[in-house]
């Protein structure tokens, strides 16, 4: 009796083992944004009361990390900041990303909107991805950073042919 309990035991282990790792490699094999996979790039104007700033933003979605780089110049095209950061997705049911930004450089910035907008702890919760065609998505977040929440961004691959 003894002997057939650690036989079911072992046997209910070893099958939840290969259960597990059979999960876990079509987990890994299987790629919920592989249509967003690529470089993608958006330009746009934002207006304060005091300037008027140029973002140059770029995309890359590679697996399931998405990176961003933005920058922003005033109208005599000098960098008033820099910022790189990395969305790692959590969940996929519920759309969850968790953000590590990796680096800030900033210029001698004096208007007041901007400080607000960029040293201030940058929260992306729930975007989404709407894949409009093969060369366009449409990025939006209901719930973080207020400038920018919707973002269109065009596919910037030199290859891409579809």
């Amino acid at each position: 009796m003894f002997k057939k309990m650690i036989a079911f035991y072992l046997t209910a282990i070893g099958s939840g083992y290969l259960l597990g790792a059979f999960l876990g490699i079509l987990y890994a094999y299987y790629n919920p944004m592989h249509q967003l996979n690529g470089y993608w790039k958006n330009n746009y104007f934002f207006s304060t009361q005091n300037d008027q700033y140029h973002i140059n933003s770029r995309v890359s979605i590679i697996g399931r990390v998405i990176k961003f780089s933005s920058e922003v110049y005033d109208q005599a095209a000098v960098l008033k900041f820099n910022r790189d950061s990395t969305l790692s997705l959590v969940d996929t049911k519920n759309n969850i990303f968790k953000e590590e930004v990796t680096s800030n450089t900033t210029a001698n910035m004096e208007d007041e909107v901007l400080n607000l907008l960029f040293y201030n702890q940058l929260v992306i919760s729930r975007p989404t991805f709407y894949l409009l065609d093969n060369k366009t998505i449409l990025f939006e977040q209901s719930q973080g950073n207020t400038h920018a929440s919707a973002r269109l961004l065009k596919r910037s691959d030199r290859n891409y042919n579809n």
